[in-house]
């Protein structure tokens, strides 16, 4: 497979994420639905985020850079926990999905800045 169609195929993933986000927010539902819902989403994206970042690097040969590498330290271990929280129903988990996720969050909006200007 193409990397182009990858790609596409990771955008339209990435669009759907954003799109069930905001369902999620917007649909009435308890607590405990809501924690469900988003915990089974952010396994979801977690994985493919991970599944994304292997495939470019091992397949497609995209030799990552230093900043990608810092991303995927935050990313990868929320791949194995995420899912596995969700199947254990495990709800402190998300103390530690938050601390690397702002983690990644900052390296990713200064990778963005460094990429930009």
């Amino acid at each position: 497979m193409q990397p182009t169609t990858v790609a596409t195929l990771f955008s339209v993933c990435l669009i759907g994420g954003l799109v069930g986000g905001i369902v999620l927010l917007v649909l009435p539902h308890t607590r405990q639905q809501f924690v469900a819902g988003a915990s089974r989403l952010a396994a979801l994206v977690a994985v493919s985020a991970t599944a994304g970042s292997l495939y470019f690097s091992e397949v497609a040969d995209f030799v990552p850079c230093q900043l990608c590498w810092y991303q995927r330290i935050a990313m990868y271990p929320m791949a194995v926990m995420l899912p596995l929280a969700v199947r254990w129903s495990d709800p402190g988990i998300s103390r530690y999905a938050i601390a690397l996720g702002a983690g990644g969050l900052v390296i990713s909006s200064y990778h963005i800045y460094v990429q930009w200007f």
